[in-house]
């Protein structure tokens, strides 16, 4: 009898606690893959726990445990339905599409893990469509007709999950967190993310960041201990794996709480500066593949007595890849120049080849030191009041300038020659011929300073 109650205690228990779990399972929202949440959970919670601040002294009157104490625990820690919703996104972000065309997938398991595959390998769009469907970007013919009516062409839509992805790898916040709260005369607001720090197929680290901003109210006037507003953030590098049916996160390495400012109750604040510089948010690819541009340039001899101008285009190849903060361009420029002076004219056709190197001068990385090469050869006529010379020539040229990004799509840019070498030769209509050989510096009547805008796609 004994034993029969015992049996049966057990079997309530068991089924108490298991209806317990299943009810609580059930109030979770949909994950694609529960565990890859619960390891991003635990991933946030240990960097909360452990992180230490890494780059502070205290020699202000008030703390920076003050500053971090104005924001508790609950706001800063990521709950397992916040965790899941991230995780989905993730999922979203590199879910494969949908074209008219099959493609192999080789030797993957999905076509998920072969346009993750594909992109890594891949140095840009043509690559990319080579390596993921195996045919080339001129073979891709399909297109599908949805319900509603509208067309898709697959490599139109393949162009966009290409750049779907670029934005995932190079870009892209996922939010996972944010809140805010006002109480005791503070208002708080926290901002947990991931971003991709390296990838390669199917390793991955992520950096995980809290980042949190406090601005309050001082109570007692000028009360020098108490904090009137600061911000701070936790950071860490979390590793694992990256495919379609396994997403993992390791315990976080490197944590550190980050004090970015502090202000503490009647202190006197500097006055910031006022940058002119334009926002950033919307620009995901600050390093594009290709830029097409044209604009008009202006030179002068040293004594501005004779002016010239021009109007050029160009185009430019991305042949570097891995980097937001800078990369190199080879291209080529064209363009048509003249000047007068007086009874003298002189009107010329140039072309040839350009490279270029853009590295961030901003930590917006939108504003771009340029520095280049290029050289043309140019052919066409001058006029000196008394006969007409056929020109033919080289030039070889060293340049600087900027590029500034100021939307998606759009740059203004500057150039101007630093050193440049010439060699001209003038056959006359009369027979004679001779020829110039000459180097100089800076803006001169054949080497204008140049202005411009560049379109990327």
């Amino acid at each position: 009898m004994k034993t029969n109650q015992l049996v049966s205690g057990f079997l309530m228990c068991f089924i108490f606690f298991s209806l317990k779990g299943y009810s609580q399972d059930k109030k979770l929202p949909y994950c694609k893959n529960k565990d890859a949440a619960k390891e991003l959970h635990a991933a946030f919670k240990t960097m909360h726990a452990q992180a230490k601040v890494a780059n502070w002294k205290d020699n202000k009157t008030c703390k920076a445990k003050d500053l971090i104490s104005k924001v508790d625990g609950s706001m800063k820690s990521v709950s397992m339905t916040e965790a899941i919703y991230t995780i989905n996104k993730l999922y979203y972000s590199f879910q494969s599409p949908t074209t008219k065309d099959t493609f192999d997938k080789g030797f993957f398991t999905t076509m998920e893990d072969k346009g993750l595959y594909s992109y890594k390998k891949s140095k840009n769009f043509s690559d990319f469509v080579s390596e993921y469907t195996g045919k080339s970007i001129g073979d891709i013919q399909g297109k599908r007709t949805s319900s509603s009516g509208m067309e898709y062409k697959d490599i139109d839509v393949i162009r966009r999950y290409y750049n779907g992805l670029k934005s995932f790898f190079t870009t892209l916040d996922f939010n996972v967190k944010y809140d805010e709260s006002v109480s005791d005369n503070c208002r708080r607001t926290v901002l947990s993310t991931i971003k991709v720090a390296k990838f390669s197929y199917p390793n991955i680290t992520w950096e995980i960041k809290t980042r949190a901003n406090v601005n309050c109210v001082c109570n007692n006037g000028l009360d020098k201990t108490e904090v009137k507003s600061g911000s701070f953030e936790y950071t860490a590098t979390t590793s694992g794996v990256l495919t379609h049916p396994k997403v993992t996160f390791s315990q976080p390495k490197d944590s550190k709480i980050t004090i970015n400012s502090l202000v503490c109750c009647g202190e006197k604040q500097k006055d910031r500066p006022i940058s002119s510089e334009p926002k950033t948010e919307d620009i995901n690819n600050l390093m594009p593949d290709q830029y097409i541009g044209g604009g008009v340039g202006f030179g002068a001899t040293q004594d501005f007595e004779e002016i010239s101008y021009c109007f050029f285009a160009e185009y430019l190849k991305k042949i570097t890849y891995g980097s937001d903060d800078y990369a190199w361009y080879a291209g080529i420029e064209a363009g048509y120049s003249g000047w007068s002076f007086n009874d003298s004219n002189s009107n010329r056709i140039k072309i040839g080849p350009k490279l270029q190197y853009h590295t961030a001068l901003t930590p917006s990385k939108q504003t771009q030191f340029v520095a280049g090469i290029m050289g043309n050869y140019n052919f066409g006529t001058t006029d000196n009041g008394f006969s007409i010379d056929d020109v033919t020539g080289i030039v070889a040229c060293a340049y600087g300038g900027v590029n500034i990004r100021i939307c998606e799509n759009w740059s203004v840019f500057g150039q101007f020659p630093v050193f440049i070498y010439e060699s001209t030769t003038f056959k006359s209509e009369s027979g004679g011929e001779f020829k110039t050989d000459g180097t100089s510096l800076l803006i001169n009547k054949d080497n204008p300073l140049k202005l411009g805008v560049r379109f990327n796609f």
